[in-house]
């Protein structure tokens, strides 16, 4: 009976060690279809509005830097698509949205675009969105270009939990520079993105921070990481409700960092903290094409349109884009791993040989191949980048409710 307990026991640890991984491994867009919203209280509120919605947007981006050595193989197409995506929208309206684009001379529109996506016009737009927004507007600000991180000059960054933490992430505008001693020069840290978000007192903002080490820009600081569960119709669990007034009353009087995480915010990234992300001349990077399919207009009644109010909320959209942005980072491996299958298979023949043991050769072969690549690619991100490689793409919600972005259009249209 004992042997038979032992056989059973075995059984269960063993298909959970197998659940457990393929949850974690293979399927990492699946998860709880809950939103967990985590909120920091700030001392900062919303000006007065006007009483009427309106939507604005700073889409700012750099595929083609001042120096050539940094350009991102990215096309003009695949850093156009979100921009697309809210033209489209009948709420959006081309005089609230300026559009950084590289260097001066890439002007998409001359309605839409200030200038190039240098460190002054982006410092400047953020500004000027500052004074022109109200406490009813929706604010959206989206980059697509390079981060980087650099040696952290107020402290700000150092936590409890990460005492050795002491770099600033930053986003690489079109005229960032590197002189002779290896200093990165013309950068945004994320304090001062902080900073000029504040400033922009709305209803709600969504980021969207397409990256390396983007998840860096809104590491969370509070001592107690409380959240609230809120169903699709808006409304807070009471439990929840509860516990999130005791740990509030611990972490009022406690030190933040100057991250961009913030309530009254949906922040999305593509990497982690301390990860490199990829993108490819096909899909461009996976998070901002992912969210811009995600907020593509459409006819009232839409599937995205979870809560059937006749908008897609930010949080709405990344939930649809998700699987599909995990789905075109598995492609850009799956497809590695066909080509050096492929590539045992056809390189050399031997007579004699089936067509199933060549197969399986090239299978077993082709496995040994991308894993060693894979590990080149690390070793090579680590020691050239100085990070890991991981494109993660996640959301952080501090918005209560659903931030609506994008209105759908009725059929009597």
């Amino acid at each position: 009976m004992k042997a038979h307990k032992n056989t059973k026991l075995r059984k269960v640890v063993v298909i959970g060690l197998v659940c457990i991984f393929t949850g974690t491994v293979f399927s990492p867009s699946a998860g709880s279809a809950r939103i967990l919203q985590n909120i920091i209280v700030e001392k900062s509120y919303p000006k007065l509005g006007d009483g009427k919605t309106e939507y604005y947007a700073i889409i700012a981006g750099c595929i083609k830097y001042k120096d050539p050595a940094n350009d991102i193989p990215i096309g003009w197409a695949q850093q156009r698509f979100l921009l697309w995506s809210l033209l489209a929208a009948p709420n959006w309206k081309r005089k609230n949205i300026i559009v950084l684009f590289n260097d001066e001379t890439d002007i998409f529109h001359p309605l839409l675009t200030m200038g190039g996506a240098t460190r002054k016009n982006i410092l400047g737009a953020l500004d000027y969105m500052a004074k022109r927004v109200d406490g009813d507007d929706i604010f959206l600000f989206a980059w697509q270009g390079h981060g980087s991180s650099v040696e952290d000059d107020d402290g700000d960054e150092m936590r409890w939990w990460k005492p050795w933490d002491r770099w600033d992430e930053v986003i690489c505008p079109y005229d960032i520079y590197i002189d002779k001693s290896g200093k990165l020069h013309n950068y945004i840290r994320d304090d001062e993105l902080e900073e000029k978000f504040d400033n922009i007192l709305c209803k709600g903002q969504c980021i969207i921070l397409e990256c390396c080490l983007s998840g860096g820009l809104i590491e969370k600081s509070a001592k107690n990481q409380f959240t609230l569960d809120v169903n699709k119709d808006g409304i807070i669990d009471p439990e929840e409700a509860s516990n999130f007034s005791r740990d509030l009353g611990e972490d009022l009087n406690f030190s933040h960092s100057k991250d961009i995480y913030s309530f009254g915010r949906v922040v999305l990234v593509n990497a982690l903290g301390e990860t490199i992300s990829r993108v490819t001349p096909l899909f461009g990077g996976p998070l901002t094409t992912g969210m811009a399919m995600g907020l593509l207009g459409q006819w009232r009644g839409s599937k995205k349109d979870r809560n059937h109010d006749g908008f897609i909320s930010a949080e709405e959209a990344f939930r649809w884009a998700k699987p599909k942005i995990y789905a075109m980072i598995s492609a850009m491996w799956f497809s590695l791993w066909l080509y050096f299958i492929a590539a045992s298979y056809f390189y050399k023949e031997t007579e004699n040989q089936t067509v199933v043991n060549r197969l399986v050769g090239a299978i077993v072969n082709g496995t040994i191949y991308f894993f060693l690549e894979y590990v080149f690619i690390q070793l090579l991100y680590k020691i050239i980048g100085g990070a890991w490689g991981a494109t993660i793409p996640h959301m952080i919600d501090g918005y209560l409710g659903e931030l609506n972005i994008i209105e759908l259009r009725s059929h009597k249209i």
